[in-house]
């Protein structure tokens, strides 16, 4: 189980920080992003980190599990805090992210949408 679902499962709804890291994909003037399940608007990919996960290698992990494409540098290009980074989820969790958010050109394979 992954650890957030850990300590969720202890704390129940109670807000929790939450760090997140995700990266956008680009070639050229276009970028290669996701459409999410939960909200229907377009974002980067990415996800939240495991317990001593490298934000890195979680960017990595999440683009491979997600869509089926191997990144290779990533350049960070900020990370992002504060009360507009709090999210309430229509099951009544609330988590405050810390995103660290990475840009890459440089991956490869077709995307398996």
């Amino acid at each position: 189980m992954e650890y957030y679902k850990q300590i969720r499962a202890i704390i129940g709804h109670r807000p929790l920080m939450l760090v997140g890291a995700g990266v956008i994909l680009y070639r050229g003037r276009q970028l290669l992003l996701q459409k999410r399940a939960d909200d229907l608007t377009w974002g980067k990919h990415g996800g939240i980190m495991d317990y001593e996960e490298r934000a890195e290698e979680a960017c990595r992990r999440e683009v491979l599990e997600e869509i089926g494409i191997r990144v290779g540098k990533l350049t960070l290009l900020g990370v992002y805090t504060g009360p507009e980074m709090t999210v309430s989820y229509p099951n009544g969790d609330v988590a405050n992210y810390t995103d660290i958010v990475y840009v890459s050109d440089d991956f490869e394979g077709e995307p398996n949408l």
